[in-house]
């Protein structure tokens, strides 16, 4: 491999007190930096930032796949952690050159959690 990713498990993400997802990435993947600016309820998530900022002029924000859809930022403040089976960073040009220029600032790849067949547990 040539691109650099960075991975972490759902179990790892859950031993986070933190309960938005957002704010459970803190210190868990290498290159991202999430800055916290508000401790208001409800409006705590904080800045996620894929190796620092990528202009002053606009957003900053990087790209998010949940499951195969690209869906909005503010997934990260409502998802709950222990509903994550997987999260990819995507980091550098080689790794996000398939999602084009929307993928300018990283790409965050989450995969959540699947049913299985059986009896419940």
């Amino acid at each position: 491999m040539t691109s650099s990713v960075s991975n972490v498990k759902g179990t790892e993400l859950s031993k986070s007190s933190s309960p938005t997802l957002g704010n459970a990435l803190t210190g868990r993947l290498s290159g991202v930096t999430v800055m916290q600016t508000s401790g208001q309820p409800g409006a705590d998530l904080g800045n996620v930032f894929v190796r620092g900022q990528g202009s002053f002029n606009g957003s900053n924000r990087p790209m998010l796949i949940l499951d195969d859809i690209e869906v909005s930022y503010d997934v990260l403040g409502t998802m709950d952690v222990n509903e994550v089976e997987s999260i990819s960073v995507l980091k550098d040009a080689a790794s996000t050159a398939v999602y084009g220029i929307k993928g300018a600032n990283g790409v965050i790849l989450i995969t959540t959690k699947r049913g299985k067949t059986g009896p419940r547990k």
